[in-house]
């Protein structure tokens, strides 16, 4: 639900409520419909209030050259389902370098850091990241965090992105940038393989070696220079062909 809509079903609720109170002057009628009205008022209010008590996101003093965010330093409009509840338009940045999802407050005045633990997946314009410990195998691997979805069938294709710091110095200054790091797995009930060129998902595939590889020349797929198209199309390719 998004946040405007939600206090407008709340504001309803409550107005409802008291109408009917006017309406109607028995006691315990009256009772009744303000306990059920209230319950409605505050559950809502707890769903919403669980995306507004983290923490407040503090940004390093240090000057970095770059953002530590994923995609661009704007926030994005993103779908976070949390608990089994979407909230939709919720004003987001997934942060790299410390794997948390973070959120403006009410006002637009301050970045806070949602708290996690409940957040099963949320979707960044056409991204989708799903927390790990929900996807299959992962717990026996000790996997944690958001990986990106990639492809979702009977295969599944993740990326798992991260952010660094790295310090730099020259003869006159030291200066500080972030970098990015991919890293990409493929996930065959179960199983999870990392997977860093066109030879490693052909191993994975050997079955289909030959077929791949056709379809990769004629496609001309390239893992080095676009690894998330590569692997889109051939585990799609490879599942078309089972």
């Amino acid at each position: 639900m998004s946040l405007t809509n939600l206090l407008v079903r709340c504001f309803c609720i409550l107005f409802l409520g008291f109408l009917v109170l006017v309406a109607n002057a028995q006691q315990t009628k009256k009772d009744s419909i303000l306990s059920i009205a209230s319950a409605q008022f505050l559950k809502l209010m707890n769903q919403n209030a669980a995306l507004y008590n983290g923490a407040e996101y503090v940004e390093p003093k240090q000057l970095i050259e770059g953002f530590p965010f994923f995609g661009q330093e704007a926030y994005y409009n993103g779908n976070l389902t949390t608990s089994g509840v979407v909230y939709y338009n919720v004003p987001i940045h997934f942060d790299l370098l410390n794997d948390v999802l973070l959120i403006w407050s009410y006002d637009r005045s301050r970045l806070l850091m949602l708290n996690t633990e409940k957040v099963e997946r949320f979707t960044l314009e056409n991204e989708t990241f799903v927390k790990a410990q929900i996807l299959p195998g992962a717990q026996k691997d000790n996997r944690n965090g958001f990986y990106q979805l990639l492809h979702e069938g009977g295969i599944l294709v993740l990326a798992k992105k991260q952010k660094v710091i790295v310090q730099k110095s020259a003869s006159d200054k030291s200066y500080a940038f972030y970098k990015q790091f991919n890293k990409y797995f493929i996930v065959v009930e179960g199983e999870w393989t990392e997977v860093s060129s066109k030879k490693s998902v052909l191993a994975l595939f050997k079955q289909k070696r030959d077929d791949l590889k056709g379809y990769i020349a004629k496609e001309n797929l390239n893992f080095r220079k676009a690894p998330e198209v590569f692997l889109k199309k051939v585990v799609a390719f490879y599942e078309g062909l089972n």
